[in-house]
């Protein structure tokens, strides 16, 4: 069973790391504490990204450039949920692009990787805090665009993220 509860903890540890408070968290920085190397290149048509672990301050994540960089941000997240939460587990985490719609993560490993992208992307704090600045209570389209311009995530992200916090 998913322990959504430590995912947040977990992500909120990374953000303490590297002292982030604001929205549009730099995972890129994240990775590098962390001694995660990050390799951009072609992986074909099918892969997102991947991770291998190599050790203490010698694993790499793999990013495919044809992504936008709201996809790549995502996809870096989600290979930090691996490293963070799996890492024990295997050594190397392959993923494909279905893997990051949702309702398409297969297996545990993966919707527990997707949610820790969302969390360290979009922290529950951060999220809480913009939305009692908004003058109306109300979060329509306008406001959840507002929210993914201002976390470089894309509009489904967003939606999704607030939804699952129950906060519209």
């Amino acid at each position: 069973m998913i322990n959504f509860d430590k995912i947040d903890i977990e992500s909120a540890k990374l953000l303490k790391l590297t002292k982030q408070e604001k929205p549009s968290i730099d995972v890129t920085e994240i990775a590098n504490r962390l001694g995660i190397n990050i390799i951009r290149k072609s992986l074909g048509n099918d892969l997102s990204g991947v991770l291998v672990l190599k050790g203490d301050n010698h694993s790499v994540i793999g990013i495919d450039i044809a992504q936008g960089p709201q996809r790549e941000r995502f996809t870096i997240a989600h290979e930090l949920g691996h490293y963070i939460l799996h890492r024990k587990l295997k050594s190397t985490f392959i993923d494909e692009k279905i893997t990051f719609t949702r309702g398409n993560a297969k297996g545990i490993h993966e919707v527990e990787a997707n949610a820790f992208a969302a969390s360290l992307l979009m922290p529950k704090f951060l999220l809480e805090k913009n939305i009692l600045s908004f003058e109306s209570k109300e979060i329509g389209e306008e406001q959840i665009e507002e929210l993914a311009k201002e976390y470089k995530v894309s509009n489904i992200a967003m939606t999704y993220r607030l939804t699952n916090l129950r906060l519209i």
